[in-house]
This record gives structure tokens, C-alpha cells and sequence, in this order.
């Protein structure tokens, strides 16, 4: 069995870590893909009761869109960041800033009820990183604000990191880069130089295909 699953739900990919009893799970994608998201279980044999945690690697609607389904359906418990957990429970995302021209173009293209998800009452709300270590996996959550102040990866034994949109490589992209939107970009590249510090190098992120970390050193080292 491999250690994570990817799975794609329209523009956002949610990834499943397998831990010792189940699985731990990173974003949840929009409310319109809840349905897909269950026949995509079924097809990799596991049983929404499988989830044991569901992390928000940041509140906005194409990644908790559908939390309150999903968490319903699987009784995983909720992780957010402290600094997202008042959108969450407020079911009203914190303003976001296109940054990019297709975050310019984003923003003009898509209707506000695409913003629109359910208020959750997380369970766990963290501060600091947070060890995953009680759920089975050798893993741990970490704070990389930018996309939004509350945004958080999650780094595994191996040099995996899962970042949410800290960087995407989709849509329109030759290589890897900064999100389409974004709530402070300087966070964003200081939550860049975290990742490099912190060891890893394989970046997971929702929107786009996995790359090397090299990427974003490059991009960093063009800036000093």
C-alpha cells in the first residue's frame, strides 16, 4: 500500500495519508464534488469511516467546500491553524488578493457563490507545528501562511510536503511558482524558505502536479 493517495476533485487535489489504523486526510474540495469524492473511495476500497482526520490546509471554498459533509459522513475529527478557525466557524473565507494575472482573471470569472461553503466547528485548532504522531503516522503539521494567514503544510518522515496552495503549477504555468491568490505574497516566500529549511523535497500542492522543491529555490535565489 502506498503511504498517500492522491485525489483529484475537479481543480483541487485532496491527498489521503495512510496511517497504522486508517487514514489522514488534506482538504476536502469543493461542496459540488462531495459525490465524487465518495465514489472515489469506494473505488480505492476504503470506507469514509477509514478517515480519522481531515486537515484544512487553509479555509477557502474549493478546499473545505464540502467539510461538513465529509465530516459528517466519516466522524474524522477537523484541524485548522488558529488563524483560519474564524472562517471556518463563520462559514465566510477571509479575503483573498489576485496576484498573478490569472488570479486577476480568476477573480473576474468566477460568481460569489463559488465562495459559499458550510460553517464547521473544528477540533482540533493548533498554534504551533503539531504532531501527528498520536494518529498513526510519522508526520507533522506546520504553520506556511500566505494563501491565507492561516495556512498550513504537512511534512512526513520521507520529504514529502503537502502545501496546499503555498506555490501551484496550474493553471498556465511552464514551471511551479507563487499562488493566483493570495492574502501577503512576502509570506508566501518566507513560508517558501520554512519548506527549504525544514528539509523537504517533493511538493504536493492542490492545484498542479507534484515538483521538486528545486524549483522554488531557484526562484527564491533569483530574489536575494
Amino acid at each position: 500500500m502506498e503511504k498517500f493517495l492522491e485525489i483529484k476533485l475537479g481543480i483541487t487535489r485532496i491527498y489521503l495519508l495512510k496511517t497504522s489504523s486508517g487514514y489522514i486526510q488534506i482538504d476536502t474540495g469543493m461542496k459540488s464534488t462531495a459525490d465524487k469524492y465518495f465514489k472515489q473511495l469506494e473505488l480505492l476500497k476504503i470506507k469514509p469511516q477509514d478517515i480519522q482526520l481531515i486537515i484544512a490546509s487553509h479555509v477557502q471554498s474549493d478546499h473545505i467546500g464540502s467539510l461538513r459533509i465529509l465530516k459528517e459522513a466519516t466522524s474524522a475529527k477537523v484541524l485548522v491553524h488558529r488563524l483560519d478557525g474564524e472562517a471556518l466557524t463563520s462559514g465566510k473565507q477571509e479575503n483573498v488578493y489576485p496576484v498573478t494575472l490569472m488570479g486577476k482573471i480568476l477573480s473576474k470569472l468566477t460568481p460569489d457563490s463559488m465562495y459559499v461553503y458550510d460553517s464547521v466547528e473544528p477540533d482540533i485548532v493548533i498554534e504551533n507545528d503539531f504532531s501527528l504522531s498520536d494518529f498513526g503516522i510519522n508526520a507533522r503539521v506546520i504553520h506556511t501562511p500566505g494563501p491565507t494567514m492561516g495556512s498550513v503544510s504537512v511534512i512526513d518522515d520521507e520529504g514529502n510536503a503537502f502545501i496546499g496552495c503555498v506555490a501551484q503549477n496550474f493553471p498556465l504555468r511552464f514551471f511551479p511558482g507563487i499562488p493566483a491568490n493570495a492574502v501577503d505574497l512576502s509570506c508566501v516566500y518566507s513560508s517558501w524558505e520554512k519548506l527549504v529549511n525544514e528539509g523537504v523535497h517533493t511538493l504536493h500542492i492542490s492545484h498542479g502536479r507534484s515538483f521538486n522543491i528545486r524549483h522554488l529555490k531557484r526562484i527564491l535565489k533569483r530574489k536575494k
